[in-house]
């Protein structure tokens, strides 16, 4: 899991690493915050700058790989962002909450 928050606004992306036949190798997420303050809009992140989904094939060692990326994002907005880690039987879980909207990953 990495944290950041350069483009002020709040994100949650997943790229999901497979072998071509769909095997599971890792799951990462990325988690942008948002800001707690931006008063110049044109200096934020926009959607448009965004690809909420994307699939591709790389080669590695002789091998061929498959990563599925997918993000969502909040609406614009400033507020502080609130993470929570829990498990959940034998899966833990991150809560990622934006404004009141919350976003539950399995880690």
């Amino acid at each position: 899991m990495f944290l950041s928050g350069d483009e002020h606004r709040g994100c949650v992306a997943t790229a999901q690493l497979t072998e071509l036949n769909g095997t599971p190798i890792t799951t990462v997420h990325s988690i942008h915050t948002a800001a707690m303050y931006a008063p110049y809009p044109f200096a934020n992140g926009i959607d448009e700058d965004i690809v909420k989904q994307e699939t591709f094939e790389f080669d590695y060692m002789a091998k061929r790989y498959r990563c599925i990326v997918g993000a969502a994002r909040p609406a614009p907005r400033d507020g502080a962002t609130f993470l929570r880690v829990w498990q959940d039987g034998s899966d833990w879980k991150l809560d990622c909450e934006y404004a009141g909207a919350v976003q539950t990953l399995v880690l």
